[in-house]
């Protein structure tokens, strides 16, 4: 194969769309058939998507994150799925900025009143293939080693600057963290997020 076919080839299969920039780290989850997008799916399409969930919060007052989230999984491969909002209210139109995958019992209280899912799903999977258990050598094999590292958690992060119809410009600006406990991934959290 020519060099140049080569680079097509490598550019395509990483979903570049012809661009050499690289990609964000974060944009969906698939959850089942289903994905869920930062910054476009909101809490009354993922409760029509995944089930009724009802909103809590965590933190307090003002700081309070509203937050939907889910039971999924079998016994081997337990999780919760919470999607976030900056929202205060947390109503139905409020926009999914953050969503979190947790191994069941990782993060304590969080799965304490959430809903079953209603759709049978393995693990959940970003839109660049990652999921719990994987390991940091295949997460750099993905998303290359520019994360930030530090205490357990692997951050990468990316914010770009495009043209808009709303404000002349805006960042666009997509964040994955990564917890490690016994050298896999127990927790990710990605960010998607459009700032004027």
């Amino acid at each position: 194969m020519r060099s140049e076919a080569l680079l097509v080839a490598v550019v395509l299969a990483s979903g570049a769309r012809g661009r050499l920039t690289p990609l964000f780290p974060f944009e969906f989850v698939t959850v089942g058939s289903y994905r869920v997008y930062g910054n476009s799916t909101n809490f009354g399409e993922a409760r029509k998507l995944l089930g009724p969930a009802g909103v809590q919060r965590a933190g307090h007052g003002h700081d309070a994150v509203p937050f939907i989230c889910y039971l999924g999984g079998d016994a081997k491969d337990a999780f919760t799925l919470a999607l976030e909002t900056d929202d205060e209210m947390g109503g139905p139109e409020q926009s999914i900025l953050r969503v979190r995958v947790v191994r069941r019992g990782y993060e304590a209280g969080l799965d304490r009143r959430c809903s079953p899912l209603r759709v049978r799903a393995k693990l959940p999977t970003t839109d660049r293939g990652i999921h719990l258990g994987m390991t940091r050598h295949e997460i750099e094999k993905v998303l290359g080693r520019g994360g930030r590292d530090s205490s357990g958690v692997l951050i990468y992060e990316r914010t770009e600057t495009r043209k808009g119809s709303t404000c002349p410009t805006y960042d666009a600006m997509s964040r994955l963290a990564l917890h490690f406990a016994e050298s896999r991934v127990v927790a990710l959290s990605g960010y998607r997020g459009n700032f004027c």
